[in-house]
């Protein structure tokens, strides 16, 4: 029961709704603004039949929690609760309450009702279509709406900007031949991609940072770090062998190189599946009842907290310049009056403090330590 195939379909579903009503054959999924509707024929990818599964506001939830067992699971079904296990670990997951889901609750008849309705034209959208013009968005950031027209009988798929101060622009289109009964035309606003991306990119980055830090004494933090797929096996055992080095100021040594390189990794696969990303965050806010995306929404990501870690990071960088402090000697640069009370960025400003004593100054209980056992 639920497949790869399955598991697959699902997750690009979760791209428009986390709340939806999985049946056996044929499944309606429907958007949150509920302007838009996916049909999806289960019975082509899995044979395992199962009952009506009600997930408001949890679709994400449940991929997130089939991600921890990646391989030979099983999946079975109760009154209430989906069962998931692979040999020793197991999970029990609780589903919804069908009645109160009436707004998800579709049938697929109405897709038949809409074949029956005269069309103008009909063509093929290949997701090597979309990922063009997905692409195409980071090229051209003037262009904000996607324009479906036909004109000649032929469909043509394009970016175009429509206002009166943009008169002129850079244009890029995709031409589909088809028969069409009328011309017409259709725009749709989008955001621009690279941008999306480029926020996201150096919103997380700090995060980023902190985790994989975190992780080097933290074994939780690095299995979550591997099951998130953002790091490999190997990359993990490097990070637990040689991680020390991680983030220190970069010289000609090939055991930094290699951690530098690996901390460039993540960032790209950060930006290849950031619904990865999003979910590590929730794994490990969870075990630790943090919510790390408000947190850092709410005060890291903030252009002065920026500022001020770019500071803090910058202190660091002088002191191992001057021979103060050098890599894993367990001491932190900390600002004697510090820069969110107006403090300088000057060095005598600057004082070298054990890190335990430090971070005790900063909530975290002094003396804490992290569990030592193997991450596998």
């Amino acid at each position: 029961m639920f497949n790869e195939n399955v598991i697959n379909v699902l997750s690009q579903i979760n791209g428009i709704t986390n709340s939806v009503i999985l049946k056996y054959p044929e499944t309606v999924a429907v958007s949150e603004a509920q302007d838009m509707m996916v049909f999806f024929n289960v019975a082509e990818l899995d044979s395992d039949q199962f009952s009506d599964i009600a997930l408001k506001d949890s679709l994400g939830d449940f991929l997130n929690l089939v991600k921890l067992f990646p391989n030979n699971r099983s999946i079975d079904l109760s009154e209430n609760t989906i069962n998931i296990s692979n040999g020793d670990t197991s999970s029990v997951f609780i589903t919804d309450n069908i009645a109160l889901m009436d707004a998800y609750d579709k049938s697929p008849e109405q897709f038949v009702k809409t074949e029956e309705v005269p069309s103008v034209v009909e063509f093929d959208l290949l997701v090597d279509d979309l990922k063009k013009i997905k692409s195409a968005t980071g090229v051209f950031k003037d262009l904000s709406e996607v324009i479906f027209s036909a004109q000649d009988s032929d469909v043509k798929i394009s970016l175009g900007a429509t206002n009166k101060f943009n008169a002129k622009s850079n244009t890029f289109g995709i031409s589909k031949s088809a028969q069409s009964s009328k011309e017409f035309e259709i725009k749709i606003p989008v955001e621009n991609n690279e941008k999306i991306q480029s926020q996201m990119l150096g919103e997380g980055e700090i995060l980023i940072n902190d985790i994989l830090i975190e992780s080097l004494s933290n074994n939780f933090v690095l299995r979550s770090l591997v099951a998130s797929t953002l790091l490999t096996d190997e990359e993990a055992s490097l990070l637990e062998n040689g991680g020390s080095y991680l983030f220190e100021e970069i010289q000609e040594i090939n055991n930094e190189t290699i951690i530098k390189k690996l901390y460039e990794r993540v960032l790209q696969r950060v930006e290849e599946t950031p619904d990865h990303f999003g979910w590590l965050l929730d794994v490990i806010g969870e075990e630790y009842k943090r919510d790390y995306k408000k947190e850092y929404k709410n005060y890291h990501g903030k252009p002065k907290q920026r500022k001020e870690r770019a500071a803090r990071t910058a202190a660091r960088e002088l002191m191992i310049k001057k021979g103060r402090v050098k890599k894993g000697d367990g001491k932190d640069i900390d600002h004697k009056k510090p820069l969110r009370n107006g403090g300088s960025k000057g060095i005598n400003n600057l004082r070298i403090r054990d890190k335990s004593e430090n971070r005790s100054d900063n909530g975290h209980k002094k003396g804490e330590t992290q569990k030592k056992d193997s991450w596998k």
